[in-house]
C-alpha cells in the first residue's frame, strides 16, 4: 500500500504532465542499459551508462529527435529512489529546448519495478509510468503509459525491451 501511495504521490507532484521515452532504469555503476521502446506515441532507442554511484548519463533517439541527458540518484547507490534530471532535446524540425525532471522508482514485487518519470522544458512536457519485468539479471521488458505535450498532446502504451552489460 506504501508503494502505490508513493507512486500516487509522486504522479500527484508532477500533474502538470512532465516525462521521458526511455524507462528508469536500476544500473550498478559503470553498467550500461541499451533498449528499445515501440508504442503508438513514439519509438525510441537509447543507451545509457552508470558512471558513478550516482550519476547516470544518457543519449535517446525518439522518432527523430535526439535527447542527451543525465541522472542523479538522490537516494543511496541503490537506484531505487528518486532521481533528478537534467537534458537538452534536439529537435528533427530544428532548435532545442533544455529540460528538467524527475524519476522515481520502487520495487513491486520480485522482479518487477514500477517507475514514474516527469520531465518539463520549453513547449515540451512529459509524463511516462510503467513497470520493468526483470526476465534474468541482464534483459527486461517495460510496459508504460506516457504522456506527450509537444505539438499537441499525444498519449499511448508503449512496449519495451533492454539489456544491460
Amino acid at each position: 500500500m506504501r508503494k502505490i501511495m508513493l507512486l500516487l504521490s509522486t504522479l500527484l507532484f508532477i500533474t502538470v504532465g512532465n516525462s521521458f521515452a526511455a524507462p528508469s532504469n536500476t544500473l550498478d555503476q559503470q553498467q550500461i542499459a541499451i533498449g528499445i521502446v515501440g508504442g503508438n506515441v513514439t519509438d525510441n532507442y537509447y543507451l545509457e551508462q552508470k558512471v558513478s554511484n550516482n550519476i547516470t548519463i544518457g543519449i535517446q533517439y525518439i522518432n527523430s529527435d535526439v535527447d542527451c541527458y543525465g541522472q542523479l540518484d538522490l537516494a543511496s547507490d541503490t537506484g531505487k529512489g528518486p532521481k533528478l534530471i537534467i537534458g537538452n532535446r534536439n529537435f528533427d524540425a530544428g532548435g532545442s529546448t533544455v529540460y528538467v525532471g524527475a524519476a522515481i522508482n520502487s520495487p513491486m514485487t520480485e522482479g518487477v519495478d514500477g517507475y514514474v518519470v516527469g520531465l518539463a522544458g520549453k513547449d515540451l512536457q512529459e509524463l511516462q509510468m510503467g513497470i520493468i519485468n526483470e526476465i534474468n539479471d541482464s534483459i527486461f521488458i517495460d510496459l508504460n503509459y506516457r504522456i506527450v505535450k509537444h505539438n499537441g498532446t499525444d498519449h499511448g502504451i508503449g512496449v519495451g525491451l533492454g539489456c544491460r552489460i
